[in-house]
């Protein structure tokens, strides 16, 4: 086997594939975006259920980490609606 190129993100993708490797996967995903936009999958005994569940984490860690980014104009928003339901009472 070819020796890999070092990377930025070589001790990452080790790390990946050992704790992938103890957790004795049914199904692996593979997703990565390239430098001209363009994304590469790569999928292991990945059926369109198995995509699809794996599709629907990825979209929410991506809320959650929009939620947290902008957590304190979540609250100001939220606390603006509740003075103003104060208000209205």
């Amino acid at each position: 086997m070819a020796k890999i190129p070092d990377k930025p993100f070589n001790a990452w993708l080790e790390a990946v594939i050992h704790d992938v490797y103890d957790l004795n996967p049914q199904t692996i995903a593979f997703a990565s975006k390239l430098e001209d936009g363009s994304v590469y999958t790569a999928y292991y005994m990945a059926n369109a259920t198995d995509k699809t569940v794996l599709a629907h984490n990825i979209y929410t860690d991506a809320i959650l980490d929009v939620i947290t980014a902008n957590a304190d104009v979540i609250k100001a928003a939220i606390d603006e609606l509740e003075e103003e339901g104060e208000e209205d009472d």
